[in-house]
């Protein structure tokens, strides 16, 4: 991402907050694309608007949202302003998630199935936009 767009992306995010517009973002990632909708108020942005694409670009690479084949990935957070920056908060919930039925999966530390161990490496806090 450019440094115009990530100031153009930050200062946008900024300013809708400060309007006391709420933030939303949803994907659903697998079968080979990563799809993100983002909401300002309930009402979703279309796919080509300006932040939208800008958003969607940016947070599937900084998340590291996978698209592969054969998983299936739900899941949506949302951004708000804080004193150290724009924080977005997400949670995700794995859906499937292919494996060979020969291969024993690794043994959890926390004894959750692959699914839960997925869904919990893409569901936290992070700060997008330091302040």
């Amino acid at each position: 991402m450019s440094r115009k767009d990530y100031t153009y992306l930050k200062y946008s995010l900024q300013d809708l907050l400060e309007e006391g517009k709420q933030i939303k973002v949803t994907w659903d990632c697998g079968g080979d694309e990563a799809i993100l909708s983002i909401w300002i108020d309930e009402v979703r942005l279309p796919y080509d608007h300006e932040l939208a694409e800008a958003l969607d670009l940016y947070l599937v690479n900084y998340l590291e949202l996978p698209s592969v084949g054969e998983f299936q990935m739900e899941g949506g957070g949302k951004i708000t302003q804080t004193e150290e920056g724009l924080l977005f908060s997400y949670l995700s919930d794995v859906k499937y998630v292919a494996h060979d039925p020969d291969e024993v999966p690794p043994a959890s530390e926390y004894d959750l199935t692959i699914e839960e161990e997925m869904a919990m490496e893409y569901s936290g806090k992070k700060l997008l936009f330091p302040a």
